[in-house]
C-alpha cells in the first residue's frame, strides 16, 4: 500500500486507473509517442508547479470562462503565471 493511499481515502486503485482510461484515445491515434503517467495528490497548481520545477517552458490550458468583467483563467493558470519559475504559455480550449 502506497502511502497517500490511506491519506486520500482509498483512492489508490481509481488514481491509477483514471489517467490510462484518460490517456487511452490519445495513445491509440498517436502510439509513437511517449507518455509517463503520473498521479500526485494535491491542488493542481502545486502539483503541476512541483513537477515542472525545471522546465524551460511552462505551458497550461484553459477553459473559456467568461464573466461580466471579462475573460478569467482559472486556479491552474493563476498559480502557474504567479509562481513558476519559468515562462508561462497560458492556451484556451479549442
Amino acid at each position: 500500500m502506497h502511502a497517500w493511499s490511506t491519506k486520500a481515502g482509498g483512492l489508490e486503485p481509481f488514481g491509477r486507473k483514471a489517467p490510462a482510461q484518460a490517456l487511452a484515445p490519445w495513445r491509440a491515434r498517436d502510439p509513437d509517442v511517449p507518455v509517463v503517467e503520473h498521479v500526485d495528490i494535491g491542488s493542481g497548481g502545486q502539483v503541476l508547479l512541483s513537477a515542472a520545477s525545471n522546465a524551460q517552458l511552462f505551458v497550461v490550458g484553459r477553459r473559456a470562462r467568461h464573466t461580466h468583467v471579462g475573460t478569467l483563467i482559472g486556479p491552474v493558470g493563476h498559480a502557474t503565471l504567479h509562481h513558476a519559475r519559468s515562462p508561462v504559455a497560458v492556451v484556451p480550449h479549442a
